[in-house]
């Protein structure tokens, strides 16, 4: 191991432990997506090359990285993005590991494993140790899903156990005709598996993964499609259920249930189940407003939903609110000094992150007052807090 990435491995393990360690300015770790070499560049200006052959992935979990948050920042186009590795009192940038372009990104921290799926033509899935930024697999990863905006929808969904990455692929068959899967990548081989899940004319479907079944909400047709897990990479036929005739922007899994909450384009709050489909309520009462729904969590007990609410371009919330569901009414507000993008839960469910591209800042939320904490200055324009 090279002195620079000791000294980002050091930063990030001295930083759980300290809390207010930053790494010199400039100190990245940048990948080289298909040419086999990784680059990383130290605070005077120097490089070292390190090669970037392909080692075991660890089946042990890794390092403790509870204490680290990573963001997938934005760049102009053209540019390369990144991702930052954060301390999780301060904000303070630890680390920056190169993305490429067009990123769709993942964090295991019990494995200690950065996903980094980047490229257009070609296009790779990276695996990286999240410490110290060793370049641990990469492989082709053809039809992967490409966002034509900077991301603010998950594509890539870890399991809850880390073993299996899901990612949403999208190949062009023939004009106005493509075909949707979920490509099912083996962390612990390193490898895609040869059985993908057939998704049908569900584009840009939502991906929900316990370690039972893996749940494909479709957003345009309304339809959930549940494929039971067999066993190693192996699964069963797909069954489906129409929850609604509206558009989907948001569908979370209640934890330590089998439940599926939806949000429908208007507000309403629609849950799935072994009763069958319900509409148990709205976030909002003006039935003449139609809110812009721009993220939705679920409390780490299941009593709450936690949503963003917006106006004006895609991807914009201006205001979460708290959605109780026992009463099934909203109990707290809370008004963003700048709007966001995506809304992401820590991982003790104490807070909530809400990136805001345009002020380049993510703002830290508390989930049990909904109060706003602080707000954390980027380097550039971040957009997802990868998270569970």
């Amino acid at each position: 191991m090279g002195a620079t990435q000791r000294s980002i491995t050091g930063a990030l393990r001295k930083g759980l432990a300290n809390r207010a360690v930053q790494v010199a300015t400039g100190v990245t770790i940048a990948v080289g997506f298909g040419i086999g070499v990784a680059l990383l560049a130290n605070s005077s200006g120097a490089s070292e090359t390190t090669s970037t052959t392909a080692v075991p992935t660890d089946s042990a979990p890794g390092p403790d990285l509870d204490g680290v948050v990573y963001v997938l920042l934005a760049a102009d186009v053209g540019v390369p993005t990144s991702v930052v590795a954060l301390d999780s009192t301060s904000g303070e940038v630890l680390a920056t590991f190169d993305a490429s372009f067009d990123p769709e990104a993942a964090v295991d921290t019990e494995r200690d494993r950065l996903y980094i799926a980047s490229g257009l033509d070609p296009s790779y899935l990276s695996v990286l140790n999240g410490s110290d930024g060793r370049l641990l697999h990469q492989v082709a990863f053809p039809h992967r899903w490409n966002n034509t905006l900077p991301t603010y929808d998950r594509r890539m969904v870890l399991s809850p156990k880390g073993r299996w990455l899901y990612a949403l692929k999208a190949e062009s068959l023939a004009p106005e005709r493509d075909l949707y899967t979920v490509a099912v990548f083996d962390a612990e081989r390193g490898e895609f598996g040869r059985e993908e899940l057939p998704l049908g004319d569900c584009a840009g479907g939502r991906i929900l993964a316990d370690d039972s079944t893996v749940r494909v909400m479709c957003p345009h047709t309304g339809a959930l499609l549940s494929f039971p897990v067999l066993g190693e990479g192996s699964f069963g036929p797909p069954s489906s259920v129409n929850v609604t005739g509206q558009f989907v922007p948001g569908a979370v899994l209640v934890p330590g249930t089998t439940d599926v909450l939806v949000m429908t384009e208007i507000g309403r709050v629609i849950l799935v189940g072994a009763d069958g489909v319900k509409a148990i309520g709205d976030v909002t009462d003006d039935d003449s407003v139609e809110p812009a729904i721009g993220g939705l969590l679920v409390s780490s007990d299941g009593s709450r939903l936690f949503v963003g609410l917006g106006a004006g371009r895609v991807g914009e919330i201006s205001t979460v609110v708290a959605y109780d569901l026992d009463s099934n009414q909203v109990v707290a507000e809370l008004r963003l000094p700048t709007p966001a993008w995506t809304l992401s839960l820590s991982e003790d469910g104490g807070r909530i992150f809400a990136p805001s591209y345009e002020a380049r800042q993510v703002h830290v939320i508390d989930t049990e007052a909904l109060t706003l904490v602080t707000s954390w200055s980027m380097p550039d324009r971040p957009v997802q807090v990868l998270g569970p």
